[in-house]
């Protein structure tokens, strides 16, 4: 079988009732980067060995990168929903989405190129990364949320 690639994943995982609404409020409340939540999590549903290095690494060569989507995303939730706004906030809404995809493409290249290693088991049991990335926020509290959301398809 197949594994999906990280843009895949990242849809399908979005796509479980009430992922969404835990990834915006991480997101909003906690400055969470959600493009690097949800490659965490695809890095431990893909069994790939805790490397704190390799992450704080792929990190700071990424992390630049989602300025551009913050920005873009403050630009977009300051227009008015209403009139010609609605055309435009769609047409930055779009630019935001290429950008955070773009992230992730450079997120899974990063992973498949690097030295860290995937078992051959495939899913994780204990989600290192995703515990870690939310420890680093100091929200820890998601992680069974979080857990529940994707065990039970939301």
């Amino acid at each position: 079988m197949s594994r999906l690639s990280l843009w895949e994943s990242v849809l399908e995982i979005y796509s479980i009732a009430s992922m969404e609404t835990v990834c915006l409020e991480l997101q909003d409340k906690h400055n969470a980067r959600v493009t690097f939540l949800l490659w965490a999590i695809w890095l431990d549903n893909n069994g790939y060995d805790f490397d704190a290095d390799f992450w704080l690494d792929t990190y700071r060569k990424v992390g630049c990168r989602n300025a551009a989507v913050v920005a873009i995303r403050a630009v977009r939730r300051r227009l008015p929903k209403s009139g010609m706004n609605l055309y435009l906030r769609e047409k930055i809404k779009r630019l935001e989405l290429r950008n955070e995809k773009k992230i992730l493409e450079k997120l899974e290249k990063l992973t498949l190129n690097s030295s860290v290693i995937s078992t051959e088991t495939g899913q994780s049991t204990t989600h290192p990364y995703l515990e870690n990335y939310l420890q680093e926020l100091e929200q820890k509290t998601y992680f069974m949320k979080i857990i529940r959301i994707i065990n039970n398809g939301g």
